[in-house]
């Protein structure tokens, strides 16, 4: 589903603290929280170009996500967008 951005803030700046909780310092401080864990592995990121072409889209990627309880994957977030 492409649910389209038609807020009248659509492209606007982040606010400070929003900034800061999706900065690539603070990813980078929750991959050495994760890290600890055990069993923890990265969650792979899959490109979906031919998807992205038929929405004319310049790029779709999926994070997947195993849940611990059953084993079974789940689509957990999406991203697309140009680079």
């Amino acid at each position: 589903m492409l649910i389209l951005n038609d807020l009248t803030d659509h492209r606007a700046p982040l606010d400070q603290a929003d900034a800061e909780m999706l900065s690539i310092a603070a990813a980078r401080e929750v991959e050495r929280f994760l890290a600890c864990r055990v069993g923890h592995k990265p969650t792979p990121l899959l490109s979906l170009p031919n998807l992205a072409r038929v929405l004319a889209a310049c790029r779709i990627q999926v994070w997947i996500f195993v849940c611990a309880d059953d084993g079974v994957p789940r689509l957990v977030d999406w991203r697309s967008g140009c680079p």
